[in-house]
């Protein structure tokens, strides 16, 4: 695998549709990302970490309006925590939709999703 170091939100998305995995910044850490609608990026990101396959990724949306993509039965409190909180470091648990890689979910029947107010974070991952 090559590294590339760069600043161009364009090579970065360019790289996430290409099932390679970027760098890219949150709220609290550097994140490791990729596709999650790509079987190859996500178990690459396992790969890549050492994680156990048993311990789901956290798919983050680029706005609230998003969420309905990759979970369904979505409480009203949900919302109103999203609103509330976010964008910024809040995770919720809820219902998936099969539209992400199963090997985000591991063997769950839920998925954990955020969005990000860091304005680099959002463009890269619409």
């Amino acid at each position: 695998m090559e590294t590339i170091i760069g600043k161009s939100l364009i090579q970065a998305a360019q790289f996430l549709n290409n099932n390679q995995l970027v760098a890219i910044p949150t709220e609290t850490v550097y994140g490791l990302a990729g596709n999650a609608f790509s079987s190859i990026a996500v178990q690459q990101i396992y790969a890549v970490k050492k994680r156990p396959s048993y311990n789901p990724l956290i798919v983050h949306i680029p706005n609230i309006q998003y969420l309905n993509t990759i979970a369904k039965n979505i409480p009203n409190n949900a919302y109103k925590l999203f609103e509330a909180f976010s964008p910024g470091p809040l995770t919720l648990l809820l219902s998936q939709k099969k539209y992400c890689s199963k090997y985000c979910y591991s063997k769950s029947s839920t998925c954990s999703s955020t969005y990000s107010k860091s304005q680099t974070h959002i463009t890269i991952i619409k």
